[in-house]
């Protein structure tokens, strides 16, 4: 299957859906209603980063749609000169659902310590093999947060702080809570 389009899926499946996160750790409390928007996936998959692709730089109303119903393809994207730097992306981005559903682990960022340019308030991870695969949340309310970005490394760069433990955890589809994923 085309690695873009099988990307395009999995988070078209995440649409409509919702999570709810409660986590603690010492004194904090971090509360997080998580919500997926089709307008951040151009983003989170790093197609903003194929600046030699007139047709994918910028993020346009039809590009997810055009990406499902198989307008925009791997192949496209793959011939950037800049394909590298998103090329893990689209390997792991299929699993976002999965991790959410895990016992994934969330910290607050902090971009000054992780000398970072990520604006973002928290990050969601997970260790796949020798591999840390974040998913950076933000919020503009302080209540509704979404994926500012996805990405992997290879290393313990951006998870500077101690993660925050998850106390519940509840799954929506359609507005309906569902039985806890883990």
């Amino acid at each position: 299957m085309d690695k873009l389009r099988n990307c395009a899926l999995a988070f078209n499946n995440l649409l409509n859906k919702e999570y709810y996160i409660k986590a603690g750790k010492k004194q904090q409390l971090l509360e997080v209603q998580l919500f997926f928007d089709s307008i951040h996936f151009h983003h989170l998959i790093g197609l903003n980063k194929l600046r030699d692709i007139r047709q994918v730089s910028r993020n346009t109303p039809n590009l997810f749609a055009d990406i499902l119903s198989e307008k925009l393809t791997y192949n496209d994207i793959c011939r950037s000169a800049f394909y590298g730097e998103i090329a893990e992306r689209l390997e792991y981005f299929p699993l976002l659902e999965q991790i959410l559903d895990s016992e994934e682990v969330i910290i607050k960022h902090n971009w000054s310590m992780a000398k970072s340019s990520v604006k973002a308030k928290a990050i969601i991870f997970s260790k796949i093999d020798n591999i840390y695969v974040h998913y950076f949340i933000d919020t503009e309310d302080d209540t509704n947060y979404f994926g500012r970005t996805f990405f992997t490394r290879y290393d313990r760069q951006y998870l500077h702080d101690r993660p925050f433990r998850i106390l519940e955890k509840i799954k929506y589809i359609d507005g309906v809570e569902v039985e806890n994923p883990k």
